[in-house]
């Protein structure tokens, strides 16, 4: 628990965040607060990872783990902390208490055998829980080349994102495939091999092999200039599309951030985050308003100019575990749902992750009898917020999506 204190402070005194009660529950940083990452959250899951690595029980880990997140939900529900705060916390608990337990655990110490049969065994993948490729990720158009010259069986395209090992699978099958004698061409075959390189991790743990990871993923930014105003509002549509809900306005819009993740068999953990900023803006003009209110049947706004933008932001931010044959995530998560980008009912990166629980069976079901005639099954559940992602200043809209211009 004292190896999470200096990073936490690090981390606490760079970005400075204000506390909830303190900011009104605005998303204010460098302000001299101390609030992200959660102190409490850190160190309850240093300490429950550790026990839970040390006694590799579904009923301890399930205790220690569980006392971990009624610690971190308490926090939230005091007002102490954002949601972001304590999931950050506690990524940064879990991951010491693990590295303490592998360079510090004693196996002379474990006299059940069973134990250590456990902990030596080769994985087994459909235990083994997998982050989602991100929805901006190149795999996606690679995979569907594939798809369409049939050298893979068609994916769920409407059902996005994917798991990493549920593209491992597809690539397996099309491995077998190429072994038995079925030719690619030149272009296929190099998208073949590009993704065999992507996905090398998830076929190595497809054979039995042992595979645990951290990786740091990407580190970007983004310099957009706009030369007129824009389009940013749900009445007039988008100047910019599936773009993560970013602000941006007329002038230089700056985004800057990173993309990390890490896999631990039944568990695994993805973090994105990124700075954003975007210059102050005049309000519309009165003939805007006034079509707008028109629109939506409400009075005209008064005429408010846009502030300018500068803050940190998570992205995509979750934890994710596989039980039952379910990948079963927890956090900030984004979803590509339907067949195009726009109409009623659609999910897509046009808006900024919410918060949700996700049940999902990301592999076909074949139902005896009933798939011969209709094909595979897959179901997508969640649970989550949306109210905030119709705002007219952050530009993020789910259930109405209007015309990109």
């Amino acid at each position: 628990m004292i190896d999470v204190l200096p990073m936490q402070f690090a981390i606490r005194g760079a970005t400075g965040r204000l506390r909830p009660y303190q900011s009104n529950y605005q998303n204010v940083f460098f302000q001299g607060g101390d609030s992200f990452p959660s102190n409490h959250s850190a160190l309850a899951w240093a300490f429950a990872s550790v026990v839970a690595h040390e006694y590799p029980n579904l009923y301890a880990q399930l205790g220690a783990y569980g006392l971990a997140t009624g610690i971190s939900l308490a926090r939230v529900a005091s007002s102490q902390h954002f949601l972001s705060d304590v999931f950050l916390g506690g990524l940064i608990g879990y991951q010491v208490g693990r590295q303490v337990y592998k360079a510090r655990h004693n196996p002379q110490i474990d006299d059940d055998l069973s134990i250590v049969a456990r902990q030596t065994s080769a994985p087994l993948p459909s235990r083994m829980a997998s982050t989602y490729v991100p929805l901006d990720s190149w795999v996606y158009d690679a995979t569907e080349r594939l798809a369409v010259a049939r050298a893979v069986p068609m994916p769920f395209m409407d059902l996005r994102p994917w798991t990493r090992m549920n593209c491992a699978r597809m690539m397996a099958a099309l491995n077998e495939r190429v072994r038995n004698s079925v030719e690619l061409t030149a272009e296929l075959n190099a998208i073949r091999v590009a993704l065999n390189e992507e996905f090398a991790d998830e076929l190595s743990a497809l054979d039995g092999r042992p595979y645990e990871l951290i990786r740091f993923d990407s580190l970007y930014t983004r310099l957009t200039g706009i030369a007129e105003q824009p389009l940013n509002d749900n009445n007039l549509g988008y100047t910019l599309t599936n773009n993560f809900g970013r602000p941006y306005r007329e002038g230089f819009n700056n985004f800057t951030g990173f993309s990390a993740r890490a896999d631990d068999g039944r568990f695994a953990f993805y973090v994105s985050g990124e700075y954003q900023h975007a210059p102050a803006a005049a309000a519309y003009p009165l003939a805007a308003r006034v079509a707008i209110a028109a629109v939506n049947q409400d009075p005209v706004q008064p005429a408010v100019p846009f502030p300018e933008v500068n803050t940190f932001r998570l992205l995509d931010t979750y934890v994710t575990t596989k039980w039952l044959g379910q990948d079963i995530s927890v956090g900030k998560q984004s979803l590509s749902w339907g067949p195009t980008t726009a109409g009623s009912m659609i999910f897509s990166d046009n808006a900024e992750p919410f918060w949700m629980l996700r049940i999902n069976q990301t592999e076909p079901l074949y139902i005896p009898g009933v798939s011969k005639v209709f094909g595979p099954f897959r179901w997508d559940n969640f649970f989550g917020k949306l109210s905030g992602h119709d705002s007219v200043s952050r530009g993020t809209v789910y259930l109405r999506q209007q015309a990109e211009l």
